[in-house]
């Protein structure tokens, strides 16, 4: 069987999405200082305008779809 394309999150199922390991807010801060990863973003750039964390990378979802 033949791998399906993603385009994005909309395109998970609801097995696979209850896959993917929550982690509180907390926690990810934590995470991000001592781990110092890449943080993409991506939620619209307006959105991401509005509110983002510092020296996070905006990939808008709808531009990654090439």
């Amino acid at each position: 069987m033949a791998e399906k394309k993603r385009e994005g999150t909309e395109t998970l199922t609801k097995e696979e999405l209850e896959q993917v390991p929550e982690i509180s807010v907390t926690d990810a801060e934590d995470w991000i200082k001592e781990e110092n990863p890449a943080v993409i973003d991506s939620r619209s750039n307006p959105t991401y305008q509005m509110a983002h964390k510092p020296d996070s990378i905006n990939i808008p979802e709808k531009s990654s779809k090439r």
